[in-house]
């Protein structure tokens, strides 16, 4: 990448507009996909499209182990590209919870300024989403032309706007993203995607060569809880990482990435947090990857 004046005036009023936003909205969704808090990062805020030199295609599932009565699962196929200073992202996020069926279409991009201190970037993001939501009437049991039935599926599809910022200093990384900024609170009935993020985290490497990620992060949800996620990663070397998250609802995330030539592999365990155990509680997630 390589460094280019930076328009302060541009990067202020973006910033405000980030922070206006994250200040005044209440509401947002479930626990997202564990790769996105490491490995994956792009997958809770759009800044961090094309933050490496690599390209990516990432294929991810999720499904509930216990809980089996909320007969919850999801897919996501996502794309991330490096060009530079720019990075692009596109993406598919299917989430199934009995009757209801939530699928998301997104485009992204982002902007990556180096400053003339060494080891300084700022990255700016926004993606666009196209959502369609509806109800199954083949799985209900029971009058399937009530009109509260209908009428929700012929709601129409929406667009949507998420904007993120990541500002990154050697070792240190800040994230803030908010998300869903054109819906109101009642525009989504499933949605596993933060309504705010934020995030910062520090690596320290030892004289083992190992790396140690600790991480802070805090969320709000689609009930108007908080949830603030403490842990981190803990990388063997550059193939193999292990990391855990401990939620501030007493729940824990635990997984394991490893790269194997141009594939790499993640693997989460999941406890759904209190507040929203019955659509999430005990979930095993898988994802493979393939870079270039």
């Amino acid at each position: 990448m390589n460094s280019y004046p930076i328009n302060r005036y541009i990067i202020s009023c973006y910033l405000t507009f980030i922070i206006l936003f994250s200040s005044s909205v209440g509401f947002a969704q479930q626990v997202p996909l564990a790769s996105g808090f490491f490995t994956d990062k792009y997958l809770q805020n759009s800044a961090k499209y094309g933050i490496s030199a690599e390209n990516s295609l990432l294929l991810g599932i999720r499904n509930n182990v216990a809980n089996n009565h909320a007969n919850q699962n999801e897919q996501l196929l996502n794309l991330n590209l490096n060009r530079n200073t720019h990075g692009f992202g596109a993406g598919i996020h299917n989430i199934n919870s009995g009757s209801f069926k939530h699928t998301s279409l997104q485009a992204s991009y982002a902007h990556h300024l180096l400053f003339d201190n060494p080891g300084h970037m700022l990255s700016l993001g926004t993606s666009l989403s196209y959502t369609s939501e509806n109800i199954d009437l083949k799985k209900i049991e029971g009058e399937t032309n009530d009109p509260t039935l209908l009428d929700f599926n012929r709601r129409t599809n929406k667009l949507d706007l998420d904007l993120g910022v990541a500002y990154s200093v050697s070792d240190v990384d800040i994230q803030l993203s908010v998300n869903n900024i054109l819906a109101k609170k009642t525009t989504y009935f499933l949605v596993n995607k933060n309504r705010i993020f934020s995030s910062v985290s520090y690596t320290i490497e030892t004289a083992s060569r190992l790396r140690f990620s600790p991480q802070v992060s805090y969320r709000k949800l689609l009930n108007d809880n908080d949830v603030l996620d403490l842990g981190g990663a803990v990388a063997f070397n550059p193939n193999f990482q292990l990391f855990a998250l401990y939620h501030s609802n007493q729940n824990i995330t635990t997984g394991l990435n490893l790269n194997i030539q141009k594939f790499k592999f993640n693997a989460a365990y999941l406890k759904g947090t209190s507040g929203i155990q019955r659509n999430t509680a005990e979930c095993l997630e898988f994802a493979v990857g393939y870079r270039w």
